[in-house]
C-alpha cells in the first residue's frame, strides 16, 4: 500500500506515482548510457593514451622532485659556470 505522503529533505510532500511515459524515458536514457559505456570499454585508443601519460608521469615527476630538492646546488653550479665563461649579469641586458 502506498503512503499518501513522503518526506523529502524534511518537507512533507504528496506521493505521486510516476507516469509510464517518464518511466519509459528513464529506461531509454539508462539504455543509452549503458551502450555508451560498453562502447567506451571496447575502445582501446583511450587505454593507449593513458599508458603514454603514465609513462611520461613516471619519468617527469621524479625529475621535477630532484630539481626541487637540489635547487640551491643547481643555482650555485650554474652561477659558477657563468663566472668561468665570463658572462656578467649586466651583459644579459
Amino acid at each position: 500500500m502506498l503512503r499518501p505522503y513522503r518526506f523529502h529533505n524534511g518537507v512533507k510532500m504528496a506521493w505521486v506515482k510516476p507516469s509510464p511515459i517518464k518511466e519509459l524515458n528513464m529506461r531509454k536514457m539508462l539504455r543509452n548510457v549503458g551502450r555508451g559505456l560498453k562502447a567506451l570499454h571496447r575502445d582501446e585508443g583511450g587505454a593507449e593514451m593513458l599508458e603514454y601519460i603514465l609513462i611520461v608521469a613516471v619519468i617527469a615527476l621524479p625529475l621535477v622532485g630532484l630539481l626541487i630538492v637540489f635547487r640551491e646546488n643547481l643555482v650555485t653550479w650554474f652561477e659558477s659556470l657563468l663566472e668561468e665563461v665570463g658572462i656578467d649579469e649586466e651583459m644579459g641586458e
